[in-house]
This record gives C-alpha cells, structure tokens and sequence, in this order.
C-alpha cells in the first residue's frame, strides 16, 4: 500500500502507553519497536530525485559523525583499559538506536515527494501531536482516563523521558503554527491543526519538561518575527496566548513547576547548588561547569558514545547540553559535525526552493537547537527522528526546484 508509512507516525507517539521495558542497554519504549516497520515501509516506497542536495549533504554529515563515533567507542577498551566489553556493548547499542532514529527522520523526508503527501504528513504530525498531548496529561494526571491508568500503572515515567517529550512537542507546535501562518495545507486541515494546537499546548505545557518551553518561547518568537501579520497569524497567536493563559488557571501541574521555576523557595536553591538569578534552572549551569572543561582530557577523540562514569570521569547524569555531551564523547571533531549538521539544516531551509516552508521549519530548528542545550535529548529518539522529519518540506522544495531546471533545460536544448 503506497505511503502506508505515514499511518504508523502517530503510533510512533505513543511511547508511554505500554509499560516500558528495562534492560542492561536501557529502557525499551513502544516507540524502539514500532520504528523498525516504520523503517521497512520506508524504505519500500519509490520516488524521484532521491539524490536530492539538502538530503544528499545531511547525509554526510551524518556518516561522517557515525563513522568519527565509531572510531572514538571502538578503542574504548584499549585506551580505558577495561577487562570486559560490557561499555562497548552499551555504547555499540546506544549508537545502533541513534542511527536508527535519525535514517528514520531521513527517510521520511525523502519520501514526502510531493504536496499530496506532504498533506498526509502533516495530517499524520497534526493527529500525533494530539495523542501525545494526551499521553503528557494522563502521565501527568491532569487528565485522568482509567483505561490508561492501568496501561501507565506498570511503569514508572522518569522525568528525563517527559523532558525529551516536551522538546519534541515544542518542535512539532511550531511547525503546526507556521503552517497556518503561511497558509499551508487544505481548509479543512488547517481547521484541525486549529482545533490540535490548544490540545497540544496543554500536553506541552503539563509535561514539566521547562526545556521545552523555553525552546517552544524562543522558536515561537522567530515564527512571530517573520510572519505576515493577518487574521489567520492573528488567530493562531491569540489561540497560543489564551491556552498558555488557561493552562497557568486551570492546570495545577503547570501552575506548580511554573512557580517553583520563577519563584523557587532560597533554601531549596542553597540547598541544591542550583539557580541562576534566582531562577530555578535544574542544576543546568552547575553541570556545565563541571563537565564543559573534561573536553580537554580527550579532546579529539573524546571518550566514547555514550561512555560515561567509570574511567571516563563523566558524570553519570551528563552535563544536561547535547552538543557538549557529544564534544565530551567523540571529541572536537564529532561535536563540530554535529553542529554542522544543524548549520546545514539552518542554511538549506533559508534556501528560496524552500518557499512559505521555510519559517515553520526554521522555527522548528531553532527550538530543536535550544532544547538540546539544556539536555542530551537526540540520543536517539522521538526527538531526533522529529528533527530530520520536520525537514521534508526543504528536500520536497529542493526536489521540485531540481525538477523544474530539468524540465527546463530538456525544452532548451530541444529549441
């Protein structure tokens, strides 16, 4: 069945409905099996222009950081001495689930191949954005529905996971709104995407995760920046404004991590080390500078994917920023790549083959890149699948555009 893939994107968003399953490597979510088939369907569908730039650059990038990765956890033994090869398994994990997620999000921007399925993709992100909402609330018990009650009973949901949920929800929230403020997609799915943001905002906002909402406020800053103002931006702002408003009155949880956030108690920040101003930060500044300075003991190499704690001297819980915990791990080189990639994605979506896209997906990027500075949130997950998904309006763009020359140059040369 052709796109068959697009219906399996909201299930992808039901990670915390089943109870998750620990192992030695980590947490098994429902979202790690789901994703293999997702992949495979992926991987069946047929279109035109796969050599695309945007895709055929990100694709480098992308290799080479593997490839850099690799190398560096590959002599984890030998230069950390270690007598068994349980780290290297770990980390050999850990590099397989990054991998996947992230040829996942690759993937599905090659195959939006054209508006029409372009419109399913942003159909399936609009519903998946809802079920998600819904999953932060129950999790949260704002919204209290008993049969997921005994579904969410079985397992513990670990507030990291909520926080890595949160970024992704403020990734997907902005590439909703951007929609409707440049007017993309049918009538009646920009109704729906209307009727979704409120829901959304709301799953956002109970989710504790405070990293998703500064990067939802920054990329939300940078859509209403380069945005035409007109009734359709007015309305979607103003839907914004008044659920955060609602949200704050009505839902205790984000009223509560709101308070202790702005106007945290000076024993608790004494006590914790913590606060910057007097705003509670989660300890954010205080693990980076412990940990930003270790880049000097492996500073090519770093110290392995994922290798942390024992001879590595990292700390266990990181230094709550991905791209110093990626500098950490696979030294200057890997941590540059990183940062390249997201200064391609940057440039290609300010390319004019991106067109009225190019706003909400920046917006996106920019909230994936704030998100990732207070935590290690593209390990491989929801997170950096989202990332590289979002990004299929910029390969669809340059797609058409290569086409178009094509097309171009054929009736050129036959005059």
């Amino acid at each position: 069945m052709k796109n068959s893939w697009i219906w399996l994107i909201p299930v992808l968003f039901l990670p915390d409905l089943i109870p998750s399953m620990d192992t030695r490597f980590g947490v098994v979510d429902f979202s790690d099996l789901v994703i293999f088939p997702y992949i495979a369907l992926l991987a069946l569908e047929r279109r035109t222009g796969i050599g695309t730039r945007p895709l055929a650059a990100l694709g480098s990038l992308f290799a080479a950081f593997v490839f850099w990765a690799l190398l560096s956890t590959l002599t984890v033994n030998l230069r950390y001495g270690y007598p068994t090869n349980n780290q290297l398994l770990l980390s050999i994990v850990r590099m397989g689930k990054f991998c996947t997620y992230a040829i996942a999000g690759l993937l599905t921007s090659r195959a939006v191949c054209d508006e029409r399925v372009m419109r399913k993709f942003l159909w399936a992100m609009s519903i998946s954005s809802v079920l998600l909402s819904f999953s932060l609330m129950q999790s949260s018990e704002t919204l209290k529905i008993a049969s997921l009650s005994t579904l969410l009973s079985a397992s513990a949901l670990e507030y990291e996971s909520t926080n890595a949920m949160s970024v992704v929800m403020a990734m997907v929230v902005l590439f909703m709104s951007g929609a409707i403020t440049q007017s993309m997609g049918t009538a009646s799915l920009r109704r729906f995407i209307m009727f979704a943001l409120p829901v959304a905002v709301a799953g956002l906002l109970v989710s504790r995760g405070r990293g998703g909402w500064i990067a939802f406020f920054m990329g939300m800053l940078y859509l209403l920046r380069y945005s035409k103002l007109d009734g359709r931006t007015a309305s979607a702002i103003l839907l914004v404004v008044v659920s955060c408003f609602f949200a704050y009155q009505k839902l205790p949880v984000f009223q509560v991590e709101l308070d202790k956030t702005i106007n945290p108690a000076a024993s608790m920040l004494r006590k914790y080390d913590v606060g910057i101003m007097g705003i509670d930060e989660g300890g954010r500044f205080h693990h980076l500078q412990n940990e930003a300075p270790k880049i000097l003991n492996a500073p090519i190499i770093g110290t392995g994917f994922f290798h942390r704690g024992k001879a590595s001297k990292l700390w266990l819980t990181g230094s709550h920023n991905f791209f110093v915990q990626m500098f950490l791990e696979t030294g200057v080189v890997g941590g540059t790549l990183i940062l390249l990639i997201f200064a391609a994605m940057w440039r290609q979506s300010r390319d004019e083959s991106a067109g009225n896209w190019s706003v909400p997906v920046r917006s996106s990027l920019i909230a994936a890149f704030v998100g990732g500075m207070s935590g290690e949130y593209f390990y491989g997950n929801l997170a950096l699948y989202v990332l590289f998904s979002l990004h299929a309006p910029i390969t669809l763009g340059a797609s058409t555009a290569h086409a178009w020359r094509d097309r171009t140059h054929v009736q050129v040369r036959g005059v």
